[in-house]
């Protein structure tokens, strides 16, 4: 009878000991619940000791997890319908408080999908539909920014919200596409327009320069012609002044190389001092 007894007891034992036991992974962690209420966060991995009979265990997952958020509709800032699809990456950053709030992560996932939509459908109605296109990444900044806090009180961190798609309904998208492209091409026109007016003012502004500076040129040019004449006909009348005669001569001699083009015929009399010198007679015995 004692041994029976005994077996009972070490029995006992070995159940209420495994009871007590659990443990952990590095993916998991765990809140520890007491006649269903929660008690005790357990985050470390390995082996942890509870209360048999008294207190569970709610396992809870560690890593970051994601959710497919619906396609649904939104109203931008100039009153356009989008279709916003996207996921959220997210994780249990307080377990206790998780269990307390949210109990389990199906529950979890429908109170997420609730605050981030309507953050993002708060954020597209605060911008225009062009943004929208070319700012995704301060647009989902935005969202995060703001479902963050109300998270917060659930336990829940948001890690990121990412758009699959942010685009017109099919029936609208060639009509905003062509608004759109009429609105680039009056900007690019705008630019054009305002390129060549100032080319038109350079190029203006570039032959003023250039008048001014000809005209400098031309006046310095006849400046020094002047000089030159000048120079040379008192170099004329010292010659003159010395040698009457040979100034005489030298100026026909002038005056017949000027004549003496495009084959033209001179009729001089034999006499003249340079029709002597052509036939290579001395003008000094006349």
């Amino acid at each position: 009878m004692r041994r029976w007894v005994l077996l009972a007891i070490v029995a006992l034992a070995v159940v209420v000991a495994a009871s007590s036991l659990f443990t952990l992974n590095p993916r998991e962690q765990a809140v520890v619940l007491q006649f269903g209420e929660p008690v005790r966060a357990v985050t470390s991995p390995g082996p942890h000791l509870r209360i048999p009979f008294i207190q569970k265990v709610q396992l809870l997952p560690k890593t970051v997890l994601f959710l497919n958020a619906e396609p649904e509709d939104a109203i931008s800032q100039d009153k356009r319908t989008i279709i916003a699809d996207y996921y959220v990456l997210w994780r249990i950053d307080n377990p206790l408080e998780f269990v307390r709030t949210m109990g389990t992560v199906t529950q979890a996932l429908i109170r997420l999908d609730d605050v981030v939509f309507s953050s993002v459908r708060q954020e597209i109605s605060r911008t225009p539909f062009d943004e929208l296109i070319v700012g995704r990444k301060e647009l989902t900044d935005r969202i995060v920014r703001d479902a963050q806090p109300k998270l917060q009180a659930y336990g829940i961190k948001l890690m990121d919200v990412e758009f699959v798609r942010l685009e017109l309904p099919q029936a609208n998208q060639q009509a905003v596409f062509d608004r759109m492209r009429s609105e680039r091409d009056r900007i690019a026109q705008q630019e054009r327009a305002t390129g060549n007016a100032e080319a038109t003012r350079i190029r203006a502004e570039t032959d003023r320069q250039v008048a001014v500076m000809v005209a400098e040129a031309n006046r310095q040019a006849q400046e020094i012609m002047g000089r030159a004449d000048a120079e040379a006909t008192r170099i004329y009348a010292e010659a003159y002044g010395r040698d009457p005669s040979f100034y005489a001569f030298w100026v026909r001699l002038q005056t017949l190389q000027q004549g003496l083009k495009d084959k033209t015929t001179l009729v001089i009399d034999r006499n003249d001092p340079i029709a002597r010198t052509l036939m290579g007679q001395d003008t000094r015995g006349r």
